[in-house]
């Protein structure tokens, strides 16, 4: 009797373990905004959508990916591409991806400059030509930094110099986006 009690507080418990790791794994989820991503079916029919990828960087880079491709976004937009979105997802019919090359940070005395090149790919459908696109960012300052600030204060010219090649390279995105015009069903059917 005993031990047939043991076995039937032991399936309690598990059941209960089970609940409570279901219920925090839905919290977590709701959390991160996983729950509430739309369906892939429910995008397919956006294809008016321009998916911006993450700005891609090389690993020994101290640069915040996140405030970069926010920025790229958002310049995007002020050109007048209102339905660009970061990760907007397969079905969008307009990409965009870029990546940090030629980074440089040069100091002599208390002067620092930094020059990035980012160099972005617009990609259409596959009967519409690439779109391969190139700017050159630069930015510089005078310092008198302590040792220890240095590595911030080279991260924070690279992110500045990265801005102004986003800067520059927003208005060839988008008149590269506004080059791609679907036909509307209009035009297919005549």
């Amino acid at each position: 009797m005993f031990t047939e009690w043991n076995r039937q507080i032991a399936r309690h418990i598990k059941a209960a373990c089970l609940g409570l790791g279901c219920v925090l794994l839905l919290a977590a989820c709701a959390n991160y905004g996983w729950a509430n991503r739309d369906e892939p079916s429910a995008q397919a029919g956006d294809a008016q959508t321009v998916d911006v990828s993450t700005i891609l960087i090389r690993a020994d880079q101290g640069l915040d990916v996140v405030f970069l491709t926010r920025a790229l976004v958002g310049a995007i937009q002020r050109e007048g591409i209102d339905n660009a979105a970061w990760n907007a997802g397969r079905a969008a019919a307009v990409s965009v991806s870029c990546a940090v090359e030629d980074a440089e940070v040069l100091g002599m005395a208390q002067h620092m400059v930094a020059h990035i090149t980012l160099a972005c790919m617009v990609h259409l459908p596959p009967d519409a030509p690439l779109a391969s696109l190139q700017a050159r960012g630069s930015a510089a300052a005078s310092t008198a930094f302590a040792a220890r600030e240095v590595i911030t204060a080279n991260q924070r010219l690279e992110e500045l110099a990265t801005l102004e090649a986003i800067e520059r390279l927003a208005p060839r995105i988008a008149q590269a986006i506004r080059a791609f015009e679907p036909l509307t069903i209009e035009d297919q059917v005549q």
